[in-house]
């Protein structure tokens, strides 16, 4: 669900300064400001006191800004409120900054985390919160704990406002309005529907689609459909491991958009005509890719859809193995297949030559993962890939 949050640092630097001026303008009768600060009352009432500036309230040291607030007579759990919000919102920044989080990218496929980088951001965000909450109860006292529920540290990104983060607040708001609108069904509700639910809800997919249309430009609508549609986030799913430039993947996705749309209006494959035009389409598709990425980026594009690719490339990140680990074992398979399959081939061998070298093939394939990826992944792969290699 899209969600439309402000950032959560700037609302809190916001709050704290309409707090402090509710609070300095109820202390000096809501006198006016100055440009060089506030001019608070003298001893005889009529003004022209000392002015108050704002950086003799607000410290960089935590501990006396929570002093300087309660001085002037600032509530308690206002002086909580703040204190815990700045804090957290420090340790956010350091959060991204360590975590070595990105700005959303919509052309980037998703990475399967690795065993060491799960632990190091479990390790790095415990040692955070223990050091925000260290410095908060020295600051506030055992209060500052409770408080602390309130705002949000760890996975505090919005990624649906960070993916509509092109498009101007008002048609963000009325892109969200059209979605609550259109609510779409789930994958539960689609199993259950009837036929005539199920055109309904086409019916009601396609208006939305109008209506977004309208809203938005033709670059606009583009933009959306690099990040939101279904079409973008398959080819997001099938290039893990190809690094697609934006430019590679906006020119990927016209040639696939245009591609399934042929399919989508082509579904009876028991139609001969409707068979050639598909046919026609994964080659015509096949042959834009090409042009788009010229023949060497296009042989990894097709490497990169390969599931004995996809799976290879799976294991190694997790294992945080050399990015080129995953190439290597797909390269190998390809090679033992071709090599098995000519001795399968050959009539002229024997059963017993023919299974020695086959035996041969076996052996060496698996000193060669030995070698690529050590005894305890090599395990692992034996265990989902034992069908290409290993007879036993």
């Amino acid at each position: 669900m899209w969600s439309w949050r402000t950032h959560k640092g700037l609302l809190l630097s916001l709050a704290g300064n309409v707090l402090l001026a509710v609070v300095i303008g109820v202390l000096i009768g809501r006198r006016p400001a100055t440009s060089a600060g506030i001019s608070l009352p003298s001893a005889s009432g009529t003004g022209g006191g000392p002015t108050l500036q704002w950086a003799q309230i607000r410290a960089s040291d935590y501990a006396a800004y929570a002093r300087n607030l309660r001085a002037l007579g600032c509530p308690q759990d206002s002086v909580i409120d703040l204190i815990v919000g700045e804090v957290t919102a420090q340790f956010s920044e350091r959060w991204r900054a360590e975590a070595r989080a990105t700005s959303y990218a919509f052309w980037e496929s998703p990475v399967l985390g690795s065993s060491a980088e799960q632990a190091r951001l479990r390790e790095l965000r415990a040692r955070l919160e223990r050091e925000r909450r260290v410095l908060l109860q020295q600051i506030l006292g055992p209060a500052a704990l409770q408080a602390m529920g309130k705002y949000r540290l760890w996975n505090d990104v919005d990624p649906a406002a960070e993916q509509l983060a092109f498009l101007p607040s008002a048609k963000r708001e009325q892109l969200y309005a059209l979605q609550q609108k259109y609510l779409a069904p789930t994958p539960e509700d689609l199993a259950l529907m009837s036929e005539a639910a199920l055109q309904r809800a086409a019916a009601d997919q396609a208006r939305q689609r109008a209506e977004i249309a309208a809203l938005l430009s033709a670059q606009e609508l583009e933009e959306l459909d690099l990040r939101k549609s279904e079409t973008a986030e398959r080819l997001r799913q099938e290039l893990k491991g190809f690094r697609a430039t934006e430019a590679e993947f906006r020119q990927l996705f016209r040639v696939r958009r245009a591609y399934e749309t042929t399919l989508a209006a082509n579904t009876n494959v028991r139609d001969p005509n409707t068979l050639e035009v598909r046919i026609n389409a994964e080659r015509r598709f096949a042959e834009e890719a090409r042009a788009a990425l010229g023949a060497e980026r296009y042989d990894e594009y097709q490497r990169a859809r390969d599931p004995d690719f996809q799976n290879a490339l799976q294991l190694t990140q997790f294992y945080s193995l050399p990015e080129d680990v995953a190439t290597r074992v797909y390269d190998l398979k390809r090679d033992v297949d071709a090599r098995a399959g000519a001795v399968t081939a050959n009539e002229a061998l024997s059963e017993q030559r023919r299974r020695e070298l086959l035996l041969q093939i076996q052996n060496d394939t698996e000193r060669t993962l030995q070698n690529l990826l050590g005894g305890e992944v090599l395990a692992e792969y034996r265990r989902n890939n034992r069908w290409w290699i290993w007879n036993d």
